[in-house]
Formats: structure tokens, sequence, C-alpha cells
């Protein structure tokens, strides 16, 4: 500024018009100063660059506050899933529990259990194909199945159906006509006696009451 005004400009003027450009707490403390205008605008650039320093210094806390209010955040939001998942796996688990349960059917007052095609989602499902040396029919043992079943092709005389009913993977109802005890040699020691549902179904199958 005060190359710019040469020789025409006073350096009172000057002063004057320089201390009114520069920030206040700054001007408050240059006016209590006798020095000539070199001196004052030594002294503004200590006290400039003491500002910036105390500036840069006050960030920090400031800073370190945000970061610890977005962990919080974050910490919150962590506690609040856990929560739903553990809510989630513990409904998944009953329901698991309850679809393999027989159950009462409360509107027709049957007795509905899940059959022996494909039951059982939350357990491992094992088949095998075992042969009956005295009735020479293939048993599918499957331990996906919650009851064991004979073809009603098995009993032809059972043609009254029975209030039993039998629910699929699918949710098909399958009709039953009674029951029938037999004794099974399927090569193991001992033999084994059972009584099968009659069903309307194409294969014998030996399930997990057997």
């Amino acid at each position: 500024m005060k190359a710019l005004a040469g020789d025409t400009v006073g350096e009172p003027l000057l002063k004057s018009l320089w201390l009114g450009r520069i920030p206040n707490n700054t001007q408050t403390i240059l006016n209590a100063l006798k020095e000539d205008l070199a001196g004052l605008a030594s002294v503004a650039d200590k006290i400039n660059d003491l500002a910036k320093h105390s500036n840069i210094n006050s960030v920090t806390p400031e800073t370190s506050d945000n970061r610890l209010a977005q962990l919080e955040k974050q910490v919150a939001q962590l506690t609040t899933l856990v929560g739903e998942l553990t809510t989630t796996m513990r409904q998944s688990r009953s329901q698991s529990r309850n679809r393999n349960r027989p159950f009462k059917n409360r509107q027709s007052g049957k007795l509905n259990r899940r059959s022996s095609t494909g039951l059982g989602h939350d357990r491992q499902i094992n088949r095998i194909m075992l042969a009956d040396k005295v009735s020479k029919l293939k048993f599918l043992v499957d331990t996906g199945a919650d009851v064991s079943v004979l073809p009603k092709y098995y009993a032809p005389k059972a043609d009254s159906s029975n209030e039993l009913l039998l629910l699929a993977a699918n949710d098909t109802k399958i009709a039953t006509f009674g029951k029938k005890r037999l004794t099974l040699d399927l090569n193991l020691r001992p033999n084994f006696t059972w009584s099968f549902i009659i069903a309307n179904v194409n294969q014998p199958i030996i399930g997990l009451d057997f």
C-alpha cells in the first residue's frame, strides 16, 4: 500500500487506511502501540501467525468429538443390527420346530402330519432303499419323513378314507386308509414289527417314527 501511494500520501493517512482493513481485534492491539507503520505491520504479521496456530489447535478437539460421535453412532447401529439378527434367528428356529411337529387343524379337527416326501428343511435328510425279504417290497428309508407309510395298493380292501391326513412338503393333503402291521426282514438283526399308515402314495416309506 505504501509503495502504491508513493510520496503523495502521508504516513498518518496510510496508517488509518491500513488499520481499517485489518481485523478488529488486531486493530485494538495496534492502536495501543506507538510504532511507525513498518513496525505496526511487523506486529500485525505476528498476531496473524498466532491466530492461525490457535485456529488449528482449536479444530483438533472438535474433530476428535466428531469422530467419537461417529463411532458411538456406528456402535449403536451395530447393536441394533445384532439384536434384529438374534430375534430373526430365534423366530426361524421356532418356526422350523413348529413345521416338523404334528399339529391339530382346529378348523377341520383332523390330525395333519408332514408326510414322507421331502420333509425337514432344517435338518440333514438321508435316504436309502432296503428290500424286505418277507413282503418283497422295497422300502425307502427317509430321515426326512415323520411317519412310515404303505401304498394303498398293498391293502386294496381299505377303501374308506380315514380322518388322518398327511401333509406333503408342498402342502398337498394325502388321504389315509387306516394302518397295517408288518414284520420286516431287512437283513438286519433282529426283525422289526411296525404299524404302517396306509396312504395314497406310490412308494413304501420308513420314516422317523420307525
